[in-house]
């Protein structure tokens, strides 16, 4: 499974209207593409309990629904110390996608990489909204092609999910200019 965080500046930009421009348009479509990898694959988008409850009061209720129903809200972070100090939005984000690490993929989606990156783990991704647009689009060709191939050989179908989870952690989890 994957799962995905979107830092603060990408929740804001797809919450506040008001916020324009290139850079804007490329957080809203990373957005969306990992709503697109969601229909795809067995993966979830977590929204850091803090974060959330930060943008709320902008969200009208049709979308209050579909972050909390299309979403997971994650409030581990709320009240949370580490060495007696609490957590910060971006420390908690951290903590939920280090603490995801151990289960599954996870990529944080952020255009402050160094925020991010303080912990290394093979499963876990720190990448800019463009970067993520890219890499989906790769994902995206390859598994047009693997549907082809799986529509020609039925008796692989059963492993479908499988090559799928393969494909994405070659695209996704190939070195980009966001790892140490």
């Amino acid at each position: 499974m994957l799962k995905i965080l979107p830092a603060h500046e990408i929740i804001k930009t797809i919450t506040d209207n008001n916020i324009e421009g290139t850079a804007a348009d490329i957080r809203r479509n990373a957005f969306e593409k990992a709503n697109e990898l969601k229909s795809i694959l067995d993966s979830e988008i977590i929204i850091e309990g803090q974060l959330y409850d930060k943008v709320e009061h902008r969200l009208n209720d049709d979308q209050k629904i579909i972050f909390t129903t299309g979403c997971i809200i994650d409030n581990s972070g709320k009240g949370a110390t580490m060495g007696g100090i609490s957590l910060d939005i971006n420390s908690a984000i951290n903590y939920i996608a280090d603490r995801e690490t151990k289960l599954d993929y996870v990529i944080v989606l952020t255009e402050n990489c160094e925020q991010y990156n303080k912990t290394t783990h093979p499963k876990k991704l720190v990448i800019k909204p463009l970067d993520f647009i890219s890499k989906m689009t790769k994902f995206m060709n390859l598994y047009e092609s693997s549907l082809e191939y799986l529509k020609l050989n039925p008796q692989i179908r059963e492993f479908e999910i499988q090559i799928l989870e393969g494909l994405l952690t070659s695209v996704f989890f190939e070195k980009t200019s966001c790892k140490k």
